[in-house]
């Protein structure tokens, strides 16, 4: 998985195809985050087995026994990521663009006083701002 050091971190929570759909659109950039969390909540027996036979074997998957919610387990997927930069997404969210964590790794460089940076985001079926 990826060549580009940051680590990406998704909670979910019984949403497996969404999941999926997410983690395709993220591994199709260029470049690919070399580090995907996922975590998965409480009680939810179905998304790991349908992760493990996806062509996504590389992803972490890490659980809670116990329901967190998607703060909780977003903390803890942070809390095992092995970059400094990490990227958080839910798990029916995704970069629009290929080359989001390109752009990612540029704005920390240009701005090493940065903890956290925020990215525009659009709902389905919502039109997307043109940039100028």
């Amino acid at each position: 998985m990826g060549n580009c050091a940051v680590t990406v971190v998704i909670p979910t929570y019984q949403r497996p195809y969404q999941l999926l759909e997410a983690l395709e659109k993220i591994l199709d950039c260029e470049p690919q985050p070399n580090e995907v969390i996922v975590h998965i909540d409480g009680d939810d027996d179905t998304t790991e087995p349908i992760l493990r036979c996806s062509r996504f074997q590389e992803v972490k998957i890490i659980r809670s026994n116990q329901q967190v919610g998607p703060g909780g387990g977003r903390n803890r997927a942070i809390a095992e990521a092995k970059n400094e930069l990490v990227a958080s997404f839910d798990d029916d969210s995704y970069p629009i663009d290929s080359s989001y964590f390109a752009r990612l790794i540029w704005l920390f460089q240009e701005f090493p006083d940065a903890a956290i940076i925020g990215s525009a985001i659009y709902h389905r079926h919502e039109a997307i701002a043109q940039m100028q």
